[in-house]
């Protein structure tokens, strides 16, 4: 089974507990791919990040972690940053 995970985000300090709980919830069976939209306003932690999560990938490799931007900010509720994937 494909599980597909769409997470606007506004507050990076959120971003390494919710790849934990994916990791640590994540079962054989489902392959998960996570997609995280950066609000325009955290565009600067962006590589940051590109490079934190591509190093988590090479130590376990059962979660897909796509980084986006968003041109958006700010987007309430996150629906614009949402349809920066589907528009991807």
């Amino acid at each position: 089974m494909n599980l597909n995970i769409i997470t606007p985000c506004c507050r990076i300090e959120n971003l390494e507990i919710i790849y934990q709980n994916l990791l640590d919830n994540n079962r054989d069976d489902i392959k998960i791919t996570w997609w995280v939209i950066f609000d325009k306003k955290i565009h600067s932690f962006f590589d940051e990040y590109v490079y934190y999560f591509r190093d988590c990938m090479k130590e376990n490799n059962s979660i897909q972690i796509n980084l986006l931007k968003s041109d958006k900010q700010p987007a309430y509720g996150g629906h614009s940053h949402r349809n920066v994937l589907l528009s991807h």
